[in-house]
């Protein structure tokens, strides 16, 4: 890839999202400077950078470029908290004493750490004198704005009974159920009562009524004391997810906040890793059962990875969010980790969220777009955010509810993985990066609060895990005749970027392939799923050339993708024995016409034709050429369950046939709705809603 196209990647997020992750480019680290005994020798130092210290709450050390803050750890040595500090302390004094300042030390089980103010020389003389060191990353909250909604929290829930919920949040109405459509109601037969969940994150406001008289003890890692007050939003929101009284999956667990993030949703790997470590120390003292909840993450890190991994190891699971960015959780930690559960986020109609990390680091999904939960600014007020960080706690929370079951407390992490694993909705979600027989991918795994009441877990028999269907498929079963597909690639200016498969349900891989598209003869009858992807995440359209990409079976078009599909996007499409109706003489046309609302990407919709997926689109509209005789079904969602009017925007939508009134819509359609129409299409009357035909003008 050429330089030129590197240096985009500086460039601002399309998404908006609060923050941006970044990695070791990142020179605004926030630190936190505590008195240490080496200090007035270090006064003496040549060309000692100077500091200063900024705002209370949020402090920060500005230091030279050379010097950055490192992770020094002591992996195989047997030495105390005391003499790792000593052994930093002397060696960086003798030999690499020009910016050199231990900022705080804490103890892991498996090794002392050491966090100090490194030169790029003095880090390599740690290493060559048997410490492992590394850079301390930025970390943020991984949340986007781009779901944004504040709402009256008067306008949701009641507490019917206790097990069950009225009108909850759609995160909960999803998790107690394994298809759509959402019945208004979150059931649950256990409440956390007794677990302890450890919300490691911008603090939480512990005065907001979603916790009232479960605020247990906790620590903030910025300002170096026992107030983790929440300046920022984010810390509270998770919390109220997982714990809150009425936003949260677990009612009666008690929450701890462990401020590792300062008011602009940032911090330092180091103060994630303290925070672990205290986590660690804490349920030793009380030895009662925990989860810790952790939705942050930024670049990929060896000695987070590793501070996670002794968590789980200490018997104490770690739900981490798998990243806003599009790309592969394994690129990212400590969605890497690979003893942690990592939650990748859904939206209300089950596709995965656009800005989702994905891939097999990725141990199952959870809600995650447009999530109602607390915030800082009030003791009742709430709002509407999006990202893993809001998938995360769910999973936490159900855990909760798990480990509270009498006899489940002392359960091991790897047990806990398993139980959410067998009991989780599968293949409910919508995505090619769910995977296929050509390429692994995210677990096709939709999390689950599946308890009964004696305690034992939801078994197939109960509640089978359903599979999807596809009506007119037929197996393996061969062709009349074999049918010849054509895939044909436009490429931008980056073809290397491209990739595809073709795969035959359930489990064959037919074929592979790139930018060059290929000539498939396919000789099975069955569901086809046709996956394209894009490593840079752009797609083949717009920004760097004009690409697209056709799918052409025996000569007719069967999809024609614009090319503007991020990372990627997947068609599917059935071939059965029974012969097609021959194609019409003439092809016709269906028009389909959307005006959205404030939020356009919560519109989706599909055509199908015969229960045969015909094509699908987004708030954009398009005209689809109706090209064989059939029974036809016009299907459009929202993902946020609001239609596209009216709180936010007038929005509407009409379907036109040849030109002809099918379907008019005031955009009051919820979720979705389904118009059907046989083609040919002959209309007899007006449909409802369209407006008459204007008279024409009289000639003069």
């Amino acid at each position: 890839m050429s330089l030129g196209r590197c240096v985009l990647l500086l460039l601002p997020c399309a998404w908006c999202f609060f923050t941006t992750w970044i990695g070791k480019a990142h020179a605004n680290h926030e630190f936190h400077v505590t008195v240490n005994p080496i200090e007035a020798l270090l006064e003496h130092a040549i060309d000692r950078p100077t500091f200063q210290r900024e705002k209370v709450g949020e402090r920060s050390l500005n230091r030279a470029s050379s010097c950055s803050e490192h992770i020094i750890r002591f992996t195989g040595h047997n030495v105390t908290e005391a003499r790792a500090r000593e052994t930093v302390e002397s060696t960086l004094l003798q030999y690499a004493p020009e910016c050199a300042i231990v900022i705080k030390t804490f103890a892991m089980k498996t090794s002392p750490v050491v966090v100090a103010q490194l030169s790029k020389e003095g880090a390599e003389i740690a290493q060559q004198n048997g410490m492992v060191v590394e850079e301390s990353l930025a970390v943020f909250a991984l949340t986007g704005s781009d779901a944004q909604r504040f709402r009256d929290p008067s306008a949701f829930f009641s507490l019917e009974a206790q097990g069950q919920q009225v009108s909850p949040p759609w995160g909960l109405d999803r998790i107690d159920q394994r298809q759509l459509p959402l019945n208004e109601l979150y059931r649950f037969n256990f409440t956390g009562e007794g677990v302890h969940v450890y919300v490691l994150d911008t603090g939480i406001n512990a005065e907001h009524v979603e916790f009232s008289g479960r605020v247990g003890n906790g620590r903030d890692f910025v300002d170096d004391d026992d107030d983790p007050e929440d300046c920022n939003g984010h810390g509270t929101h998770c919390a109220g997810i997982a714990v809150g009284e009425v936003a949260g999956v677990a009612k009666r667990a008690t929450v701890h906040a462990v401020r590792v993030l300062g008011c602009t949703g940032a911090g330092t790997t180091a103060n994630v890793m303290a925070g672990l470590a205290w986590v660690m120390d804490q349920v030793s003292s009380h030895a009662e059962p925990s989860v810790v909840s952790m939705s942050l993450g930024g670049g990929a890190n060896t000695a987070l990875d590793a501070a996670v991994e002794e968590v789980v190891a200490s018997g104490i699971p770690v739900v981490v969010a798998a990243g806003n960015e599009g790309q592969d959780a394994c690129n990212v930690s400590p969605a890497r980790s690979p003893l942690s559960i990592t939650v990748a986020a859904t939206r209300r109609d089950d596709r995965v969220a656009d800005f989702s990390n994905h891939g097999s680091c990725v141990n199952l999904s959870a809600p995650g777009v447009g999530v109602y939960s607390a915030i800082h600014t009030g003791v009742d007020t709430y709002a509407d955010y999006s990202g893993t960080s809001m998938a995360t706690p769910h999973v936490a929370g159900v855990i909760a509810l798990y480990l509270s079951v009498p006899g489940h407390g002392r359960e091991s992490p790897a047990e806990v993985l398993t139980w959410l694993s067998q009991t989780a909705a599968q293949e409910v979600i919508h995505s090619q990066l769910m995977g296929s027989p050509c390429r692994s991918g995210t677990p096709n795994l939709l999390l689950q609060n599946c308890i009964n009441a004696d305690g034992r877990p939801c078994t197939a028999s109960q509640e089978a895990a359903p599979t999807l269907q596809h009506p007119t498929a037929t197996g393996s079963a061969l062709l009349d005749e074999c049918k010849t597909l054509h895939i044909h690639v436009e490429p931008d200016r980056f073809p290397e970027e491209i990739s595809w498969e073709l795969s035959l349900l359930p489990d064959q891989c037919v074929a592979k392939g790139g930018a060059s598209g290929a000539v498939v003869e396919v000789c099975s009858a069955g569901q086809y799923i046709f996956d394209i992807h894009d490593s840079y995440g752009d797609g083949i359209c717009c920004n760097h050339g004009e690409g697209y990409y056709l799918l052409v079976l025996d000569e007719e078009i069967i999809y024609e993708g614009t090319g503007e599909y991020g990372f990627g996007e997947r068609v599917e499409f059935v071939l059965n024995q029974t012969a097609e109706p021959p194609p019409l003489a003439q092809c016709g046309s269906l028009e389909v016409s959307i005006t959205p609302d404030d939020f356009p990407l919560e519109v989706q919709w599909q055509l199908e034709r015969d229960g045969e997926l015909v094509t699908t689109g987004d708030y954009k509209g398009m005209l689809v050429d109706l090209c064989q005789e059939g029974e036809y079904r016009f299907n459009i969602t929202d993902s946020w369950g609001d239609g596209i009017c009216c709180e936010h925007g007038k929005g509407s939508y009409t379907l036109r046939v040849d030109g002809e009134l099918l379907h008019c819509s005031d955009g009051q359609f919820g979720s979705g709705e389904t118009i059907s129409f046989p083609y040919p299409y002959t209309q007899s009357v007006l449909p409802p809603g369209c407006p008459e035909a204007e008279p024409p003008l009289d000639v003069l």
